[in-house]
C-alpha cells in the first residue's frame, strides 16, 4: 500500500497541471534590477556573448537572403537557439563557466518540443503574412477607388483603413510574443510541452504587463 501511494504521488507530480511551476506578480521596478543583473553577467563573459550575438545576427542577415526557405528555417530553429542563450545565462547566473557550444544546448536537449514551438511560430508568421497581403490588397483597392473619386474624404478613409490594419496586426502580434517570450525556458528547464509553455508564458506576461 505504501509503495502504491508513493507511485500515485509521483504520477500526480508528473501529470497534474496544477503542480507545474507558477509565476509571480512583481512590481515594474524589478525589470530595471534585472537589466542591471544581466549586464553584470554579460560583462563576466563579454567576449563569448559578443561573438555569439554577432554571429547570430550575421546568420539572420545571411539566411534572410534565401527566398522563402530561409525565413522558414529561421522561424523553425530560433526557439532552440534562444533556449541555448537562456542556458548560457543560467550557467552564468549559477557561477559556472560559459562556453561557446552552450548556445547549442537546446539542440541537444528538448529539441522536439523546441521545434514544435518553432513550427507554431512559423505557422503564426505565415498567417500574419497572409493577413498582411490581404490588407495591402484591400488598401490598394481603396486607394484606387479614392483616386478615382478624387475626394479628400475618400483619401481620409484610405488612411484610416491602413492605420487600422496596422494596429490590428500589432494587437495580434503582441499576445503571441507574450506567449513565446518564456516558452523556451519553460520547455528547457521545466520539462513542459510546447502548448503548456506558451500558455504559462502568456499568463506570466499578462500578470506582469507593466
Amino acid at each position: 500500500l505504501k509503495d502504491q501511494i508513493m507511485t500515485d504521488v509521483i504520477e500526480a507530480t508528473h501529470t497534474s497541471d496544477n503542480l507545474l511551476p507558477t509565476h509571480n506578480k512583481l512590481p515594474a521596478g524589478d525589470g530595471i534590477e534585472w537589466l542591471k543583473q544581466a549586464w553584470e553577467l554579460f560583462k563576466k563573459d563579454f567576449i563569448i556573448w559578443f561573438v555569439l550575438l554577432v554571429l547570430w545576427l550575421i546568420a539572420i542577415f545571411v539566411v534572410s537572403f534565401i527566398p522563402f526557405f530561409g525565413s522558414l528555417a529561421l522561424s523553425l530553429v530560433s526557439p532552440a537557439i534562444i533556449a541555448g542563450f537562456f542556458y548560457m545565462a543560467h550557467q552564468a547566473h549559477q557561477g559556472h563557466k560559459v562556453e561557446f557550444n552552450d548556445v547549442f544546448y537546446g539542440f541537444k536537449n528538448k529539441l522536439e518540443p523546441l521545434l514544435i514551438l518553432g513550427a507554431i511560430q512559423l505557422a503564426f508568421y505565415i498567417a500574419l503574412g497572409l493577413l498582411t497581403v490581404m490588407g495591402v490588397a484591400l488598401g490598394g483597392m481603396a486607394m484606387i477607388a479614392s483616386a478615382a473619386a478624387d475626394s479628400a474624404a475618400s483619401m481620409f478613409v484610405t488612411m484610416a483603413f491602413a492605420t487600422a490594419g496596422t494596429l490590428v496586426l500589432i494587437l495580434i502580434s503582441i499576445p503571441f510574443s507574450m506567449a513565446m517570450l518564456y516558452a523556451p525556458i519553460l520547455v528547457l528547464f521545466h520539462d513542459m510541452t510546447a502548448i503548456q509553455s506558451l500558455s504559462r508564458s502568456f499568463k506570466a506576461c499578462l500578470s506582469n504587463l507593466l
